[in-house]
């Protein structure tokens, strides 16, 4: 009887096989046209090293990608990746199968220079491999009522997006002003605007300032808008103007929900015109190297030490294992080296997330003494990955 193979990178003969294992691990994904309609940027044939493999007797049964991004924070990259597309043929799930592609990645991910991954799912199930709940987003639940009486007038253009040049070229100016993003060239604008299940609207005023939408829907109750981009004097009445088309033009829509980065000038407007709001850490994050990963975050640090005029120095640690980074703050400056401080704190790996990417302060998760309490100025540290970007 043939074993499974080892891990492996999967090859073009074998993409449409790929393709049809996918398919039948997530037939909800069949609504959006599929999965390569839905995550066209997981599935490249000219990235194919990005999708690892396991098979049994020339059959792919088993999938796991891992998809590189660069992040953008403070006008700095940071290197990245998703995991996507987690399947086994159910025939052979039991196996360890998905087991042995995950530390196949993470292997990958080391050596590629990753600084950390993210992934959504089961936490349970991942909280294994060292992935737990990280960032911050607002969730706002729009509906008819919360948008209140309207003017009827419309001063405002709004349209379906056209996939040409200019279309594109107008979303891109707009995304590109965004703080915290995933970098994007051309052609990937192009995949992500059209994804399968996407309707992307554009609006503008009467002198040419443009807004867009991106939304997702498996239904036409509920619409999640995955992306937006607004003109910088966009108003209370042009976001009523706006969302009272969208309900007007989809005549069984109930709802709208809207994905926010944690620090967005938008989103006191949006909770002005919202039936009601919450936080939500929208992903889970394993690190995979944490003293890159800090100095990559150094400015925004740096930024948050000033402010808070803190003054601190701790070494962190993560258990069972060779990552340590120090952080020396002194009022309106920072270091972030490898010199080992008095005050260590070791974390399991789930509890150094918490503690840096996670949903509050730290001391409101962790017993921290009061050399450390200068951290809760620090931590949690901000960025966002918006959802017609995840993977």
């Amino acid at each position: 009887m043939n074993k499974f193979t080892c891990p492996m990178e999967v090859n073009k003969s074998e993409f449409s096989q790929l393709l049809k294992l996918v398919n039948i691990c997530f037939p909800k994904d069949s609504i959006s046209g599929g999965m390569l309609a839905r995550w066209p940027h997981c599935y490249q044939k000219n990235k194919l090293e990005n999708n690892n493999i396991i098979k049994k007797e020339n059959k792919i049964v088993a999938h796991v990608g891992c998809i590189p991004q660069e992040l953008i924070i403070d006008n700095s990259n940071i290197h990245i990746a998703g995991i996507s597309g987690v399947a086994t043929d159910p025939k052979y799930r039991g196996h360890g199968l998905m087991k042995e592609l995950l530390r196949y990645c993470i292997t990958k991910m080391k050596k590629d220079k990753v600084l950390f991954s993210y992934l959504s799912g089961d936490r349970q199930r991942y909280n294994y491999f060292g992935w737990e709940n990280a960032g911050r987003e607002w969730v706002f639940n729009i509906t008819v009522r919360s948008l209140g009486s309207q003017d009827k007038q419309m001063d405002l253009m709004i349209r379906d997006f056209r996939n040409n040049k200019t279309d594109i070229d107008i979303v891109k100016s707009i995304h590109e002003q965004e703080k915290y993003k995933i970098k994007r060239d051309n052609n990937l604008y192009r995949l992500l605007l059209n994804r399968g299940g996407n309707k992307v609207y554009l609006i503008s005023d009467n002198k040419k300032n443009w807004s867009y939408l991106v939304i997702k829907s498996d239904d036409n109750k509920v619409f999640y808008i995955t992306e937006y981009g607004f003109k910088f004097n966009t108003d209370k009445k042009d976001l009523i103007q706006i969302f009272s088309y969208i309900f007007e033009t989809n005549k069984e829509l109930e709802k709208i929900v809207l994905f926010s980065p944690y620090r967005h000038r938008m989103n006191k407007m949006f909770t002005e015109i919202s039936a009601s709001w919450y936080i939500s850490t929208p992903w889970m994050l394993k690190i995979i190297d944490l003293p890159t990963l800090l100095k990559s975050f150094s400015s925004q640090i740096k930024i948050k030490t000033i402010l808070t005029r803190s003054k601190g120095e701790v070494t962190l640690q993560i258990r069972n294992t060779d990552q340590e980074v120090s952080m020396f703050l002194d009022c309106d400056s920072i270091k972030i080296c490898n010199i080992r401080t008095k005050n260590i704190l070791v974390l399991t790996e789930l509890e150094m997330v918490r503690l840096i990417f996670g949903l509050s302060a730290p001391n409101t998760v962790f017993n921290l003494n009061k050399k450390l309490s200068f951290l809760d100025n620090i931590f949690p540290l901000d960025f966002y990955i918006w959802h017609n970007d995840s993977v």
